[in-house]
C-alpha cells in the first residue's frame, strides 16, 4: 500500500511537470490539453503501474532533442509504423500501452492522431488553419476514411455533381443520378463532367484528366482522379506533408507523402472514391474524394 502511494505521489509530481511543459509549448487548445492530460493522468498511471516505465515515458516526451524531425520526410514517400516513429519511445512499454488511447483523443478541428504527432514531433507550433506545423512544415493529417476537398470554401456554394450526372445521362430507371464517370465510353461526356465539376482547372488539365479516365479501367480511372484531387487539395491548403493513419488499434501504419510528384506511389497506397455529392451527408465541396489506406497485405 505504501509503495503504491509513493508511486502515485511521484506520478502526480511528474504529471505536474509535464502539464507545465505542454502549457509552455502552447501547442494545444485548452480543451484539447485537458483531454490529453486526463488520458495521460488516468490511463497513464495504470500503464505505469503495470510496466514501471511511465516516468521514463514522460521524460522522453519532454526531451526536445530526442523528438522526431519531420524535415527528413520532405521529398520522400514512405509507409511507417506510428508506434516506432520516436526511436527512444518505441521500446517503452508504457508508451506502447498508452499509444492506442492517445490516438483516439480528438476534438472539433483536431483529428485522431494529431495529439500523438504534437507530442513526438520536434519544434511543433500552433498555427491557424493548419493541422500540425512542425520544424516549419505544414502537415495535413488524416485518419481512417477521410475526405479531401478539391477547391476550398468558395466551391461549397455550388451543388453540381448530381445535376452534372443527370446532364451526362447517368440516371437509373427511377431517374436517380449515379456516378457513371468511370464507366463512360464517350470522351466528350467525360470532359463535360470534369469541366463542370472541376471548374477552376485550366483546359489543358481538363483534357489531360479526360484522356486518362477514358483509357484506364474504372478502378485505375478513379485512382487517377483521386490523386488529382489530393494534388488539388495541396494547392488549396499549401501543406508540405500529408500523413494518413490506419484504421485503428490493429493498424498502426501511417503513410507519409512528401513527394507529390510520385503519383504511382500515392495511387498504390491510398484508395480513393469519388462519389456524387448527394451520396454524402457531409457539407463537402463538389468533386471531393474520400481516401483511406489500402488494407495491409498479409
Amino acid at each position: 500500500m505504501r509503495e503504491s502511494q509513493s508511486e502515485l505521489a511521484q506520478w502526480k509530481k511528474k504529471i505536474k511537470k509535464f502539464r507545465f511543459y505542454l502549457k509552455e509549448q502552447d501547442i494545444f487548445t485548452e480543451g484539447l490539453l485537458i483531454k490529453t492530460m486526463n488520458t495521460i493522468c488516468d490511463s497513464g498511471f495504470v500503464a505505469h503501474i503495470e510496466t514501471g516505465t511511465g516516468f521514463e515515458m514522460l521524460e522522453l516526451l519532454m526531451d526536445e532533442d530526442q523528438k522526431v524531425d519531420c524535415s527528413s520526410w520532405v521529398g520522400k514517400n514512405q509507409m511507417l509504423d506510428v508506434t516506432t516513429l520516436h526511436p527512444a519511445l518505441s521500446n517503452n512499454t508504457c508508451w506502447r500501452e498508452m499509444f492506442p488511447k492517445l490516438m483516439s483523443v480528438s476534438q472539433k478541428g483536431t483529428g485522431e492522431g494529431e495529439v500523438v504527432m504534437r507530442l513526438i514531433l520536434k519544434h511543433v507550433q500552433k498555427a491557424k488553419d493548419q493541422d500540425i506545423n512542425a520544424s516549419g512544415n505544414h502537415i495535413e493529417a488524416k485518419v481512417k476514411t477521410a475526405n479531401l476537398k478539391a477547391h476550398g470554401k468558395e466551391h461549397q456554394k455550388f451543388r453540381q455533381t448530381n445535376n452534372a450526372a443527370i446532364g451526362c445521362g447517368w440516371v437509373d430507371d427511377k431517374n436517380k443520378p449515379y456516378q457513371g464517370l468511370f464507366r463512360e465510353e464517350n470522351p466528350q461526356t467525360i470532359r463535360q463532367y470534369i469541366k463542370e465539376i472541376y471548374f477552376e482547372w485550366p483546359a489543358s488539365r481538363v483534357d489531360q484528366v479526360t484522356r486518362e479516365i477514358h483509357k484506364l479501367s474504372p478502378t485505375e480511372a478513379q485512382q487517377h482522379l483521386g490523386t488529382e484531387v489530393l494534388l488539388d487539395y495541396r494547392e488549396v491548403d499549401g501543406f508540405d506533408l500529408y500523413m494518413h493513419f490506419g484504421e485503428g488499434a490493429r493498424d498502426n501504419r501511417v503513410l507519409v507523402i512528401g513527394d507529390f510528384d510520385d503519383r504511382e506511389y500515392i495511387s498504390e497506397n491510398l484508395r480513393f472514391r469519388i462519389p456524387l455529392r448527394g451520396n454524402s451527408t457531409q457539407a463537402l465541396a463538389d468533386g471531393y474524394a474520400s481516401a483511406q489506406l489500402f488494407k495491409e497485405k498479409k
